[in-house]
């Protein structure tokens, strides 16, 4: 439990109270030990993106108690050069990435928990930014997204306005129509659920136009806003989900091409998926258990299965849990992986050019970031067909041919067949992945079959006997 130093945001974000489940490891996911990056005081928000053009994804972290962004600038290994400091506005605590001015260069937009607005910090190109431009917004924004609302082809900004104990309660999104050329718009603003605290953007009934989703926090749901296409929204529409929802992300969960909606709720220490009907409304929420206080989750295919999992951080036990998606909406209890003190979010990315996404955490207590690079082996499937008297077994086992004629093994094993011809049969010779009549050895960097025929001796045997006669 964290009891030494946490940000005043994160400290009233923490129960005292917390039950863990022993952490369970599954064979088929695995992430190198977390290599942590120092970044500026209470990082809180982070996000991935190439940020001085090298092909090389890069960090971009919001610093809450120090007011500003760090840069971490990726050399393509995994690894990231010490963290370059960007001065954002008081207490910054959400950051999402555009090219807001469109000179081909990403920008960064960040939401100002106590100044009650949004910085500008516009990219140069060379993993440096300009100073930072505000633009008001209502009162404690805690999250902030962007995406063409109004179809002009520029970028607009969405902020989730979240209030405090005061009872001077804002509870809005607040929109802001982009200009293409850096420069926004004056917030207009929607209501949503009690408390928004944080916003993602999606096309939820599939008209081509922009909807918005917020996690309410007070009110224990998710608000779905649709959009007109024109920078409005329709009134807010609500579903239940988990206590005290802290993020959403948004993903085809169950493959029938509708996005559905995956929320990490705080208190309740679960994920809800409201899966989408394509029409803008969505079923009844699904809990699954995801572990102490998870404060964030994003998406990605982390074992590559070709299923979109979920990440999540847990905050009370320094871990993030990952949930592997079983394709139909379901998802497997959380695999943990040790990340700094106190993550508080989670951005993916290939950091080392694998070709598997990594994970990156903002760690709010310990001021550093964590990055776990992903060594999960591939899963490769090797099928074997028998044609005559005879079987065929492997090494390392799995394939015993007859009975069982497919195994998947991790990718790069190197399967060894043994063809066993029955008492009154030869073997004749491998085709498919192998050939000839000596040793089979198959590398499993692929899919691979291999077929075995076997001759009967009996047809040798005694067809020069009948000739006789």
């Amino acid at each position: 439990m964290k009891t030494d130093r946490m940000s005043p945001i994160a400290a009233g974000l923490l129960i005292v109270f917390c039950l863990l489940a022993p952490a369970e490891r599954a064979a088929a996911l695995s992430f190198a030990a977390a290599v942590n990056y120092a970044t500026g005081d209470g990082p809180i928000s982070i996000t991935t993106g190439d940020f001085n053009g090298d092909s090389h994804l890069d960090l971009a972290v919001a610093n809450e108690l120090t007011n500003n962004i760090s840069i971490l600038l990726g050399n393509g290994d995994g690894t990231f050069q010490a963290a370059a400091n960007f001065t954002a506005g008081n207490s910054p605590i959400s950051i999402t990435i555009g090219d807001f001015n469109e000179d081909g260069h990403l920008d960064l937009a960040v939401a100002n928990y106590v100044t009650y607005n949004v910085s500008i910090l516009l990219g140069n190109g060379d993993g440096t930014f300009n100073t930072a431009v505000d633009y008001a917004v209502e009162r404690y924004p805690f999250s902030v997204t962007s995406g063409d609302f109004n179809g002009d082809g520029h970028l607009d900004l969405a902020v989730a306005n979240f209030d405090d104990t005061s009872g001077l309660v804002s509870d809005h999104v607040s929109v802001l129509l982009g200009n293409g050329n850096g420069t926004f718009n004056a917030a207009v603003n929607y209501d949503p659920g009690s408390r928004p605290r944080s916003v993602i953007t999606g096309d939820f009934n599939e008209d081509g136009r922009l909807d918005l989703a917020t996690a309410n926090q007070n009110s224990d749901n998710v608000s779905i806003l649709i959009g007109n296409g024109n920078g409005t929204f329709r009134a807010a529409v609500n579903y239940a989900v988990g206590d005290f929802p802290m993020s959403l992300t948004a993903g085809d969960f169950n493959q029938d091409g509708h996005l559905d909606l995956a929320v990490a709720n705080d208190v309740s220490n679960n994920v809800s998926i409201l899966l989408g009907n394509g029409d803008g409304t969505f079923n009844a929420a699904v809990n699954f258990a995801a572990g102490g206080f998870p404060f964030s989750v994003t998406k990605g295919d982390f074992n590559r299965d070709g299923r979109l999992d979920l990440a999540v951080t847990l905050f009370s036990s320094d871990n993030v849990g990952l949930l592997l998606g079983n394709g139909n909406g379901t998802f497997n209890p959380p695999v943990k992986f040790a990340a700094g003190d106190g993550p508080f979010s989670a951005t993916a990315g290939d950091f080392n050019g694998d070709g598997k996404l990594d994970l990156a955490t903002a760690n709010n207590t310990s001021d550093t970031v964590s990055v776990l690079l992903n060594n999960t082996q591939d899963q490769q499937t090797l099928t074997v067909t028998v044609t005559g008297p005879g079987s065929v077994s492997s090494a390392p086992a799995g394939v015993n041919c007859g009975a069982d004629c497919e195994e998947t093994y991790a990718g790069g094993t190197a399967v060894s067949l043994t063809a066993l011809p029955d008492k009154s049969a030869s073997f004749a010779g491998w085709s498919g992945d192998c050939s000839g009549t000596g040793a089979c050895l198959v590398i499993m960097s692929a899919p691979k079959t291999v077929d075995a025929l076997f001759d009967s001796n009996l047809r040798k045997t005694y067809l020069p006997l009948l000739l006789r006669y």
